[in-house]
């Protein structure tokens, strides 16, 4: 049975012969009814406060819940953050690569075109001094023959054989026809035209 205050102030005992003192009893059953409404009244207290707190915990959890799904999903973010920027670095590196190897293999060519180039100048160099070599040592040996030549008449021929030498080589050639080949060429122009 479920005792309640108002059942201890309504409580009655069986009486005795010599039985107890009945407002002593009363004042008794008056106290221990108050102190059990308190109790009561504290548990109530208690219950309210444990709900209360029954529901702050709950709220913490799903607070602590939330928190640890939200460092889960920032720590898995950084991760990839950190895996793309690691891709893209390796990507921007051996892109680099690449263009630094196009950029050194195109210097290598135009390198070995200029070193090509040198040589060919060298050559042409090496061949043109030998040809002014050759042209300086025969007008020496030019200048030694007239040195040789005591006389006017073996200058005179060699003057002469110097300026034959000039004239052949400065002017151009002209082909001498005689009378009879320009009238044989006429004659041939008409003839075609006739036809």
């Amino acid at each position: 049975m479920k005792l309640t205050p108002i059942d201890i102030r309504k409580w009655e005992f069986k009486k005795g012969v010599r039985g107890y003192d009945k407002y002593e009893v009363q004042a008794f059953l008056e106290l221990a009814s108050e102190e059990f409404e308190k109790l009561q009244q504290e548990r109530r207290e208690f219950e309210q406060k444990s709900k209360r707190l029954e529901k702050e915990i709950e709220e913490y959890r799903r607070v602590e819940k939330s928190l640890q799904d939200t460092l889960i999903s920032a720590k898995e973010t950084t991760d990839k953050s950190m895996q793309n920027s690691r891709k893209e670095a390796e990507l921007i590196v051996g892109d680099a690569e690449l263009h630094a190897d196009k950029l050194m293999d195109s210097a290598r060519k135009k390198v070995s075109k200029i070193e090509d180039e040198i040589t060919r100048l060298t050559v042409l160099r090496d061949s043109f001094m030998v040809k002014l070599k050759g042209m300086l040592n025969s007008q020496i040996e030019l200048l030694e023959l007239f040195d040789e030549v005591n006389t006017d008449e073996g200058e005179k021929v060699v003057r002469k054989e110097i300026i034959e030498e000039d004239k052949v080589d400065s002017e151009p050639v002209i082909h001498e026809q005689n009378d009879e080949d320009v009238q044989e060429s006429e004659s041939e122009e008409q003839s075609h035209l006739q036809v």
